[in-house]
C-alpha cells in the first residue's frame, strides 16, 4: 500500500501479498462496490452537506461516511488499516475544542468527561464468528471524539462500547489526519483498527456523521469545512484486511460553486 495514498492497513507488505480491487465512481453520488480477494465485497460511500459551497472561502460542512463489508460465503475478514486521502479543498481543524483521551475513561465517565470533545456519532454492526459457531451480528452506537492535535497531526477516536454475553467493553479506533501534498489530495486520514473478539470479529456495517461548529477566539469555527473550486470534491480510499487482501476506490462528489 502506498502510505501517501489513503486510510490505512499494512502498506508495502500488503502490496506485495494482496489482490487489489479498484473501482471509480466518477460522476455518481451512490456507493461503489469493490471486490477484495476472491469473495469479499467492500462497499464504501461518502457524502457531505451542504452541496453549495463558496468558490474561494471555506464553508462549514457535515460529512457522512458509510461502509458495508460482505463475504460471498461465510464471515468476512476484518479490516485492520484504512487510508483515506481527502481533497485539498477540504479543511480539518479542532483548534479550540476540548480533547479527550477516551482510553482513560470508563463507559460511565466518558459522557461526562468527554462531552465537549464530541465531533460525530453514528452506528456500526460487528459480526463475531468464533470457530465452530454461527456468526452473530452485534449492533452498537458510535461516538467520535477529538483526541487533540500534536506536531501538526489531528487525532480523532471512533469509540463504541459493548455489553453482551459475547463481548463486553470498549472498542476504540484511532484516526490520525495529516496534511499531504499529493496532487488533488491535501489530507491523509490514517485509521488503525483493533482486533475484535481476539480476531474473531469484523465490522460489517458502519454509518457515521462527522462535523461540528463551535466558537473559537470569538469567531465561528468548524471541524470540517470545504470550498468548491471546480464543481467536485474527491476522496481516495484504501483498505487492508486481516487476511492480507486489500481494496481501493476513488469517490467523486459534486458540489456547487458560489461567489
Amino acid at each position: 500500500m502506498r502510505r501517501c495514498a489513503l486510510m490505512v492497513l499494512g502498506v508495502a507488505a500488503l502490496m506485495a501479498v494482496s489482490a487489489v480491487g479498484i473501482a471509480v465512481a466518477a460522476g455518481g453520488e451512490g456507493p461503489v462496490t469493490v471486490r477484495v480477494g476472491e469473495e469479499t465485497d467492500l462497499t464504501p460511500n461518502i457524502g457531505f452537506t451542504p452541496k453549495a459551497l463558496s468558490r474561494t472561502s471555506y464553508t462549514s460542512i457535515q460529512a457522512s461516511i458509510a461502509q458495508e463489508v460482505r463475504a460471498e460465503y461465510g464471515h468476512p475478514p476484518a479490516e485492520r488499516e484504512v487510508l483515506l486521502e481527502l481533497d485539498r479543498n477540504l479543511m480539518v481543524q479542532t483548534k479550540g475544542l476540548p480533547s479527550c483521551a477516551v482510553h482513560l475513561q470508563t463507559e460511565r465517565s466518558i459522557d461526562q468527561r468527554c462531552k465537549g470533545a464530541v465531533v460525530g456519532s453514528g452506528k456500526e454492526t460487528f459480526q463475531i464468528a468464533y470457530p465452530e459457531n454461527d456468526a452473530i451480528n452485534i449492533p452498537t452506537k458510535v461516538r467520535v471524539f477529538n483526541g487533540g492535535e500534536r506536531d501538526g497531526a489531528i487525532t480523532m477516536y471512533v469509540y463504541s462500547y459493548f455489553s453482551t454475553p459475547v463481548i463486553t467493553g470498549p472498542l476504540v479506533t484511532n484516526v490520525v489526519f495529516r496534511r499531504i501534498h499529493n496532487g488533488r489530495f491535501g489530507w491523509l486520514a490514517d485509521a488503525q483498527l483493533p482486533q475484535i473478539a481476539g480476531g474473531s470479529g469484523s465490522v460489517v456495517d458502519l454509518d457515521l456523521k462527522i462535523g461540528r461548529q463551535y466558537s473559537y477566539e470569538g469567531k465561528e469555527a468548524s471541524v470540517l469545512s470545504a470550498k468548491c473550486t471546480d464543481g467536485k470534491l474527491q476522496a481516495r480510499l484504501q483498505v487492508g484486511f486481516e487476511d492480507g487482501t486489500s481494496g481501493e476506490t476513488t469517490l467523486t462528489r459534486a458540489c456547487t460553486p458560489e461567489g
